[in-house]
């Protein structure tokens, strides 16, 4: 997920720099569009993912404790 949301940053930093550039509506659309939605929805799915996986690891050290 961190991946994701560094790759969708720098493709959201290239559709600006495109923008700024003066590129064409074809160039800089997607990689606003495609970037900025992949960075700002992985990026908020981060600490939700985190939390599960400490309350997964939590259960499997409850469920060896009992064993």
């Amino acid at each position: 997920m961190a991946s994701a949301t560094v790759a969708g940053a720098i493709a959201a930093a290239a559709g600006v720099f495109a923008w700024v550039r003066g590129q064409p509506y074809a160039v800089y659309y997607p990689l606003l569009l495609g970037g900025g939605i992949a960075a700002v929805v992985f990026g908020s799915l981060i600490p939700a993912a985190r939390k599960r996986y400490a309350a997964i690891e939590l259960r499997r050290m409850a469920a060896m404790d009992r064993v």
